[in-house]
């Protein structure tokens, strides 16, 4: 309390307990008995967060320095961390992945103890935090000519954003409430646990307003930390498999079952250990997205693969690409670069590889100016202010439409889940049948088919066995597949690992 308002406080007959204007972090912690369940960080000019850490019993300090570590390392692994700290973002996120603990970046929300009081699936119905548009296999070709690219806009674990500026106010014409949202399918990157926890209604009219061609994924898991270092200095994996726990039952809930992950090294044995950990815990997993702290595309959209559930092998796509402006980075560029060397990259035909696939990350805070074809390829970005809004200039959506509107005919811009099923398709063909085909045999089976629909299902039995090694056993397989009736073949990536 300030000490301006002493005499108020007298008037109304709050007593003063104690003047803590001497006393330091250090000894504030060794005071109470606070939750271990969570932690509070603050910088002192902001106070929108705090009425939620003092509901939970939680000690707030400024994230910096031992005291900072002293307490995470009394919280429980996998417990979140509220607010936002003092120190730059890697000194908050670095010592708090390597406790086990995850990032909320919650400092600027409003009313969190009234909006976190709604309960998923009982205030907030179950099925307004559904996404709507599962893509049935039917609905995809083999791909033969194409290069396929998913372009996905993201602020992470940001659950301020979400709740603000992101769908409403003077910034939100860049992201959701853009007036082009829905021209070509795009990809947003959600807090989608967090938002479940402390806005489930922010999270059911996100989803409720969303286009056909809108598609979500859970970005940076159930908050911002780096798997590759979660609970490292615990010496267990627990964190990590507390964090997979949590994420089966949010993935359950909404449908959405990608995960994009921000490394330390995206393709360290570190990184492939937490991928797999997620992997062989969460049935259904579509595919996992890795970007690189510094920076996002290292992996230049190399894809790796880690062991599922059951027979399940899942694929770690890697940023190819960032929409992102004065960096310096040969692959962070402006949309037209960006456009220019998906140009130039293969489409799949009889064989396909990593490079027929890419994933393109758009900088949500990055500002361009639209140029004309024929102009320089940085005249998108030269001398464009970063720092405040200019007129002319644009960022978030819009600066994802110039690059695909500049794609050539060879390359076709697709949601997150269809990148995903086409990579295991083309990459993994035969295993990727092989689970189309068990479901069409389950669904066959509960529906006694006969004739017609019988003889494609022996026909494609045969034909799967040589998927692995013959491209047009594989493209035959498919067609058989996608010829069957709607109720046998339409179903999505099942959500199971059978």
């Amino acid at each position: 309390m300030s000490e301006r308002l002493a005499g108020r406080m007298e008037e109304l007959r709050l007593k003063r307990l104690l003047d803590v204007r001497e006393r330091t972090e250090q000894w504030c912690l060794a005071q109470g008995a606070f939750s271990r369940g969570v932690l509070g960080t603050a910088d002192p000019k902001t106070r929108h967060a705090r009425s939620l850490m003092i509901a939970l019993n939680t000690f707030v300090c400024s994230g910096r320095g031992g005291v900072y570590e002293e307490a995470l390392a009394r919280c429980a692994e996998d417990a979140p961390v509220l607010g936002w700290g003092c120190e730059a973002e890697d000194k908050q996120t670095l010592p708090s992945s390597r406790w086990g603990l995850f990032q909320t970046a919650t400092n600027w929300c409003h009313n969190l103890p009234v909006f976190a009081s709604d309960a998923p699936a009982e205030s907030i119905p179950a099925d307004r935090l559904r996404q709507r548009n599962p893509l049935p296999w039917s609905a995809l070709d083999w791909g033969d000519g194409i290069h396929h690219v998913n372009f996905t806009l993201s602020d992470g674990d940001n659950v301020q954003w979400m709740m603000g500026n992101f769908t409403g106010g003077s910034e939100a014409p860049s992201y959701y409430g853009n007036p082009n949202r829905g021209r070509f399918p795009f990809t947003w990157g959600l807090p989608v646990a967090s938002l479940c926890q402390l806005s489930p209604l922010t999270l059911a009219e996100i989803l409720a307003k969303a286009t056909a061609n809108d598609d979500f994924i859970e970005f940076n898991g159930a908050g911002y930390f780096y798997p590759d270092l979660y609970g490292k200095a615990r010496g267990t994996t627990k964190a990590l498999e507390l964090q997979a726990e949590r994420l089966r039952a949010y993935m359950d809930l909404t449908g959405i079952r990608i995960l994009a992950f921000n490394f330390q090294d995206w393709d360290g044995p570190e990184a492939r250990a937490a991928c797999e950990a997620f992997a062989s815990r969460l049935p259904g997993l579509l595919g996992i997205f890795a970007f690189q702290y510094s920076g996002y595309s290292a992996g230049d959209g190399a894809i790796r693969w880690v062991k599922g559930v059951g027979d399940d092998e899942v694929p770690i796509v890697s940023c190819r690409l960032c929409i992102w402006a004065q960096t310096g980075r040969p692959r962070d560029t402006t949309p037209a670069r960006v456009a220019a060397q998906l140009n130039r990259l293969p489409a799949a035909k009889e064989q396909a590889s990593d490079d027929c696939f890419s994933w393109v990350m758009v900088h949500a805070w990055s500002r361009f100016r639209r140029a004309d074809k024929g102009a320089p390829p940085d005249a998108e970005e030269s001398g464009v202010a970063q720092d405040k809004e200019v007129p002319g200039t644009s960022r978030g959506y819009d600066p994802a439409l110039w690059a695909v509107e500049r794609l050539g005919p060879a390359v076709k811009p697709v949601t997150a889940q269809e990148l995903l099923l086409r990579v295991r398709l083309r990459l993994r063909p035969r295993a990727t049948l092989s689970r189309w085909l068990a479901q069409v045999e389950t669904a066959g089976r509960a529906e006694n088919v006969s004739g017609e629909s019988a003889a494609r299902i022996v026909e494609a039995r045969a034909l799967v066995l040589q998927a692995g090694r013959d491209h047009a056993a594989a493209w035959r397989c498919f067609e058989v597949l996608k010829a069957l009736p709607v109720s046998t073949s339409s179903r999505s990536f099942p959500p199971s690992g059978g």
